[in-house]
């Protein structure tokens, strides 16, 4: 998956520098200027190349997407923290448990492992 990922993104990078590299004089001789009216003032930018133009507009895309994913990954990490306590909890129930079954089995000649991880290393 790495390997397609990687790919992807070049063939990608690819593509745009192409698209770059056929319109340059669109992207770095011809300027541009922007002009805001507010009905009491007027403001004109003066004129920027079209590249910073999408460089900027590019940048404020990333910012707010990040921006909008900050909820979300909020959320993933409190759902991540409860369900680790959940885990952690039924391990230790789990040991109890075991530690019972291991007390009240002590004639048995396999007893059951204490240590969570290596409940199953028998049995492979």
């Amino acid at each position: 998956m790495r390997e397609f990922k990687i790919t992807f993104w070049v063939i990608i990078s690819v593509f745009i520098s192409v698209f770059i590299y056929q319109n340059q004089h669109f992207f770095f001789q011809a300027s541009q200027n922007f002009r805001i009216n507010l009905i009491f003032a007027e403001y004109k930018t003066p004129e920027v190349p079209s590249a910073l133009v999408f460089l900027v507009c590019i940048i404020i895309g990333f910012f707010i997407s990040y921006i909008l994913s900050i909820p979300g990954r909020l959320t993933s990490r409190k759902k991540i923290k409860l369900l680790q306590k959940a885990v952690d909890s039924q391990l230790k129930e789990i040991s109890s448990l075991n530690r019972k079954l291991n007390h009240s089995n002590v004639g048995d000649t396999k007893p059951v492992p204490e240590n969570i991880d290596n409940a199953y290393s028998n049995y492979r």
